[in-house]
């Protein structure tokens, strides 16, 4: 096998479309030609990513620093992830305040904005952590109308 040259490179650098886990690469044959192989480069999904909407807080709870913050250490106990500290927080202008928690390899966020009587929360963990006993520590304590949920597996 001969060393690749720029020029030749450059033939096998695109990625067909469709691909979307599979990516060419060159390989040079005996002949000294250039042909284009498909190389599957799957990642493995390592993390799970869930998103929480909490409509119809109350807005004492929303602006509840004490709450919200035992809330996130709670959540993170309750997922087995290992809290080193209490969350980093700030008070948003508008009232209400936004939180976070990070941890290795993963975090725990929070948006409360009283106005709207709303709770955005952010958990991204490893798999073989549960993370959806982090959304259940705050569904059982805060009093929302509604709780809309997604989960996606991440990279």
């Amino acid at each position: 096998m001969r060393a690749v040259h720029h020029s030749d490179a450059a033939r096998c650098l695109p990625l067909f479309s469709g691909w979307s886990s599979l990516a060419s690469r060159c390989v040079l044959s005996a002949s000294r030609s250039i042909r284009r192989t498909r190389v599957p480069t799957r990642l493995s999904r390592d993390y799970v990513h869930i998103v929480a909407d909490f409509v119809g807080v109350p807005a004492n709870q929303l602006a509840d620093r004490t709450l919200v913050g035992g809330l996130i250490v709670a959540a993170a106990g309750a997922a087995g992830m290992n809290a080193p500290g209490v969350p980093t927080m700030r008070q948003r202008q508008a009232g209400g305040l936004t939180a976070v928690l990070l941890l290795d390899d993963c975090h725990i966020t929070v948006h409360a904005i009283p106005e709207r009587e709303l709770l955005l929360l952010d958990v991204l963990a490893p798999k073989t952590i549960d993370a959806t006993r982090a959304i259940d520590v705050f569904a059982r304590r805060l009093t929302a109308r509604h709780v809309h949920k997604e989960s996606r597996e991440r990279a």
